[in-house]
């Protein structure tokens, strides 16, 4: 995701650089090297921008994740209704899937 960032802020810094020079009458050279330069910041500040989104994304799942394990740990007890029948969970804990977040957190470390 930071590799996205970076390369995405690059690329916008760059073409903005390369038209404000078209604009205001630069040299090719001077246009170039400016153009370099600011594609080269743009890419350090999406960098930046990328670690940063990772940690907010990866903390969020983290949370979920417990909060996911949490409530399949949480042991139900039947109970028994006026007629005998139980309201007691179909599947255990052991039963239930593993959310999407492994997933997520494989993409986020691209």
């Amino acid at each position: 995701m930071s590799r996205r960032a970076a390369a995405l802020l690059a690329l916008f810094a760059f073409a903005g650089a390369w038209i404000t020079g078209v604009f205001c009458d630069v040299a090719p050279r001077a246009r170039l090297g400016s153009a370099l330069l600011a594609a080269f910041v743009g890419a350090i500040a999406g960098l930046a921008i990328g670690v940063a989104l990772e940690r907010l994304v990866l903390a969020r799942l983290a949370e979920q994740w417990d909060e996911i394990a949490a409530a399949a740990a949480v042991p139900t007890e039947p109970t028994k209704a006026a007629d005998g029948a139980t309201n007691a969970p179909i599947a255990g804990p052991a039963a239930i899937k593993a959310p999407v977040a492994p997933a997520a957190l494989q993409e986020a470390l691209r």
